[in-house]
């Protein structure tokens, strides 16, 4: 009897969750697919919220001038706040390194 393994997450978690199967649909069938609204500085500095967004869709494109030490300085303060409060809030977490062609997975967690 040959058993097809799971390939990547998407079909562990069908395999695991639905074991029958899914039905294929395509996207445009069961939701509208649209751009979401660009988060200008303004715009989150007048919409403070509970919890932080992080963007990089701050300028056109995600261009903008930003100085190494303020680089360095929030990408610190990020990777603390990813490990020491983000992920403990959620069921289970994937961290990817997204600064080469392709994101690479670096880690996984469950919590509960």
């Amino acid at each position: 009897m040959n058993i097809k393994k799971p390939v990547n997450k998407i079909e562990k978690l069908i395999d695991e969750l639905c074991p029958a199967g899914v039905e294929f649909r395509q996207v445009g069938e069961i939701c509208q697919i649209s751009r979401g609204r660009v988060m200008s500085k303004d715009y989150l500095k007048a919409n403070i919220g509970e919890y932080p967004v992080y963007s990089s869709q701050t300028a056109n494109q995600g261009g903008h001038n930003v100085d190494e030490p303020v680089i360095r300085r929030r990408f610190d303060k990020g990777w603390n706040n990813f490990h020491n409060v983000y992920k403990n809030l959620v069921d289970a977490w994937v961290l990817y390194d997204n600064s080469g062609e392709s994101p690479q997975l670096i880690d996984e967690g469950k919590n509960r």
